[in-house]
């Protein structure tokens, strides 16, 4: 039976990067923990150690999901590690995964013993092996099926850690530097389908990336700026010592003094590491910068002031920094970079293979299709969101259907993009407009477990609503934050917009000027669901409890820098 959702929706990512099958009693006080240490250390991975398991659990489906779900496993084979049987069938699981997985590595550690004495069981592990004959419930099976996982591992190439090789830290370094190697080489695969028809643009772009300490990125919304940066900054953000991806700089900050300087406090203490508040002796901080090697994304940047109050120049920060600055006004890329990339559209082919992933879960159209996705691909306009939006719309619907769909676009050509993106929108229930439109006005960005909370107590069915504004690519959740797309988001605005002139009679206000009237001349309405008070641009306001008395059902939202003379206000 086919999927109903499109491909690639509501993607959960593993839980484990990283499994660590040991010994306890050989090194869990000292290699293991120290390696456990280094590994979580880097806050780039999630390890996963059988001692996690709930006390009294049997080795049974959690720890060989956790086995399944790690990419890599690292084996620490010690003097009595083939004593344990838990150990050895973690091993067989561990040795099965790396068969039968396209991309699943295994580091073996001879932690002072050698290849050799595990390949062969020789030595302690001869005598491992005798007492577990010894036990009938060790069948022959068994007993084969650990001595083929030994051998296999044994093969492999590896570290060691013995006395003669002294510097246990360094092994420990070069330990963790293939474990993020390795998860590195795994970004691009991981995100294929996203960059899908911009490697002509991404190639020479990462070479910029290597030869330039700041490039520029920039082209009109929708054409893939975003994906480019974020392709680049999850494969090589580990080479860095401190690292930050700022999305939505525009929308964030504006060129408000005070929200570009709350911005900059966050990408400091990103690329510090700092848990706690930067507002410490600003020498500290420009001396720490120049110690670090960072790399720096500022998204959708839209002046030179918001370039120059967030990020300054490359040489504030270590050597080997890099900066990548994305937006659709090549002007503030020509003061602030080294090297400037436009973002050209997607060729035809490429365009229709992107479709196509989206619409069929193929790189090709269903017998029946073939013309509809042409005359579809012709309406995206080489655009690749909108063939995202358009194709996730159409997935698994019948010709009818598509045909009926895109009618709709053939009346309206001038509004070709605004359009497509809108037939997506049109075709959620009340339920689902109401949640896009809530994220579109007021919780773009914001964290996904706040915007349900949100959603669920003004009686919105938040879990299935996201899900749908996923699978239909309206909304993406990206590191526990639910994103939009700027163009997607403006789409949003204007639906509100069209509801009415006045938008006191709107169900939603945003801008603060339009607040500002709406509030000091009473013109809201009882179609008013909320205002996003976000005024520190706008005068103080004067006004008495009775503004609020038509707007029954407001929902009062990001209350910031707002001074309020009023009366008593009561609901």
């Amino acid at each position: 039976m086919a999927s109903s959702s499109p491909p690639n929706a509501f993607h959960v990512p593993k839980k484990y990067d990283v499994f660590i099958s040991f010994r306890g009693e050989d090194t869990r006080g000292n290699f293991v923990s120290h390696l456990l240490s280094s590994l979580e250390r880097q806050k780039r991975t999630h390890v996963y150690i059988d001692y996690m398991l709930q006390l009294g659990s049997e080795i049974s489906e959690e720890l060989f999901k956790a086995i399944e779900d790690a990419e890599i496993s690292i084996v620490v084979f010690s003097e009595n590690y083939s004593s344990s049987r838990w150990c050895l069938d973690e091993l067989v699981k561990i040795m099965e995964c790396k068969r039968e997985k396209e991309h699943y590595y295994v580091i073996p550690v001879f932690y002072h013993v050698t290849p050799t004495q595990v390949r062969n069981q020789t030595e302690s592990y001869k005598i491992a092996f005798e007492q577990h004959a010894g036990k009938p419930e060790n069948g022959t099976d068994k007993l084969n099926k650990w001595r083929e996982a030994l051998v296999q591992a044994a093969n492999l190439a590896g570290k060691h850690v013995c006395k003669q090789n002294g510097d246990e830290a360094k092994l420990l370094e070069e330990i963790v530097e293939d474990v993020l190697c390795k998860l590195r080489s795994r970004y691009p695969q991981g995100g294929s389908n996203n960059i899908l028809g911009i490697n002509e643009n991404l190639v020479p772009i990462e070479s910029s990336f290597r030869d330039f300490p700041s490039i520029g990125i920039w082209g009109m919304g929708g054409m893939g700026k975003t994906t480019i940066a974020r392709w680049l900054f999850d494969k090589h953000h580990s080479e860095f010592d401190g690292y930050c991806f700022l999305p939505n700089t525009r929308e964030s900050s504006g060129d408000h003094d005070q929200l570009l300087h709350d911005l900059r406090g966050k990408l400091v203490s990103k690329l510090l590491d700092q848990g706690r508040k930067t507002e410490v002796d600003t020498y500290f901080i420009e001396r720490e910068l120049l110690r670090r090697k960072v790399m720096i994304v500022l998204d959708d940047v839209s002046t030179l002031k918001q370039v120059e109050t967030l990020v300054g120049k490359v040489e504030q920060y270590g050597s080997g920094s890099r900066i990548i600055i994305t937006t659709r006004d090549k002007d503030v890329l020509k003061k602030g970079v080294d090297k400037i990339h436009e973002v050209k559209a997607l060729n035809s082919q490429d365009c229709f293979q992107l479709f196509c992933l989206k619409a069929f879960n193929q790189n090709h159209p269903k017998t029946g299709y073939e013309d509809l996705s042409k005359l579809a691909v012709d309406y995206a306009k080489s655009m690749p969101l909108a063939l995202e939006v358009l194709g996730s719309f159409l997935y698994n619907k019948t010709v009818e259907e598509w045909e009926r769909e895109l009618k709709k676009l053939k009346c309206i050509p001038d509004e070709a993009i605004q359009s497509v993106l809108k037939l997506s929108y049109d075709g959620l229930n009340d339920n689902q407009k109401e949640i896009f439109l809530e994220i579109a006005i007021f919780l773009r960005g914001h964290n996904k477990e706040k915007v349900m909370n949100l959603l669920v107590s003004h009686g919105l069915h938040a879990v299935i609503g996201l899900r749908t504004l996923q699978d239909n690519a309206l909304i993406t959740i990206r590191e526990d934050a639910v994103e939009m797309h700027d163009l997607i988001q403006d789409m949003g605005h204007e639906i509100v917009r069209q509801e009415s002139n006045e938008p006191g009679k709107r169900s939603r206000v945003w801008d603060p000027e339009q607040i500002y009237d709406v509030l000091t001349e009473k013109s809201g309405t009882n179609a008013v669901k909320g205002m996003r008070l976000d005024v520190s641009a706008i005068r103080d306001l004067d006004f008495k409890v009775d503004t609020f008395r038509k707007m029954r059902k407001r929902w009062m939202k990001s209350l910031k820098s707002l001074k309020i003379k009023c009366h008593e206000i009561r609901m």
